[in-house]
Formats: C-alpha cells, sequence, structure tokens
C-alpha cells in the first residue's frame, strides 16, 4: 500500500529544513504530543547527510492485552536521514517491542519547490 500526503509550506528548502531539525522546536512539538520522554541517542552531520536517532516514550498506556506480553514503556526509535542534495529525508521507526512482529512504515519526506 502506498500513501501519498502533501503539505505546502510558504518557505524556501533552507528554512523548511531549518524548521524541522531544530532542536527547541523538536523538544516543544512532542511535549505537545505528551511524550514521557524524548532522548536524542546520535545526531552527526557532514556536508551530504544528516543523520539523528530518537528514542520516543508515549505518555498514553497500552491497552491491558498489550501490556501483559511486554516488560517495561513501549518507546520506539525514529531513525531519520537526511540527503542534502535531493532535499529527501527518510524516517525509519522501530519499536521497542516485538520488532519481528509490528511492522511500522518507512516514511519518505521529499522537499519539492516549483517557482
Amino acid at each position: 500500500m502506498r500513501l501519498s500526503i502533501s503539505h505546502t509550506f510558504d518557505c524556501d528548502t533552507e528554512l523548511l529544513w531549518q524548521v524541522i531539525l531544530d532542536e527547541p522546536f523538536n523538544e516543544r512539538l512532542y511535549r505537545a504530543l505528551e511524550m514521557k520522554e524524548r532522548s536524542v541517542l546520535e545526531r552527526r552531520e557532514d556536508d551530504q547527510t544528516l543523520y539523528r536517532r530518537i528514542r520516543l516514550t508515549p505518555k498514553q498506556d497500552l491497552p491491558a492485552v498489550v501490556k501483559k506480553f511486554l516488560s517495561g514503556d513501549f518507546s520506539y526509535v525514529e531513525e531519520t536521514t537526511l540527503t542534502k542534495a535531493s532535499s529527501r529525508m527518510t524516517v525509519n521507526v522501530v519499536p521497542s517491542h516485538m520488532t519481528d512482529k509490528i511492522g511500522f512504515p518507512t516514511v519518505h519526506l521529499e522537499a519539492d519547490f516549483r517557482e
């Protein structure tokens, strides 16, 4: 299955990625989403790419029937790679439990600017 969502932002490429990757913005965003925890595990950047791994733990409890099979809190890691030349970002979501049974999609964000 393929799902496509399109958003139009009134800004240039540089500003879009600057906002999306801004750490204070992300801290406020995930606080507003009521995450119990948000931890930057890794962040590295060079001339071609930016890579980061962030662990997120939702505040909302899992259903009781699911909690019986898990130990500890459910969390997931977002693995984000921004390829600067193509202005393309890929986000892989890796759950903390049952990785062989829970399938999360890979999300591709692409900045396509038309004058």
